[in-house]
């Protein structure tokens, strides 16, 4: 009953296209930062106040990274290279 109840939530909402638009889309490196972000906001919401405290400085410097990225290429595009 939940597996087809999941399995109509997928092909209404349109998941699938999503996923693919953000997989051509999207560089190795937004993948990793992505995965990072995700992974850390799960261990900071269920795992123990050091634990979440480790994740939350991962969380941070993914914030870091994307920030550098971001500014990288503002500068292109604004041709500041």
């Amino acid at each position: 009953m939940y597996i087809n109840l999941l399995a109509a939530i997928w092909k209404l909402t349109g998941i699938r296209q999503f996923l693919g638009a953000l997989e051509t889309n999207m560089a190795w490196y937004n993948w990793v930062i992505m995965g990072t972000v995700i992974s850390a906001q799960l261990v900071a919401l269920f795992a123990t106040d050091r634990a979440s405290f480790i994740a939350e400085v991962f969380l941070l410097g993914a914030f870091f990274v994307q920030l550098g990225i971001d500014a990288n290429h503002m500068t292109a595009a604004c041709g500041w290279d």
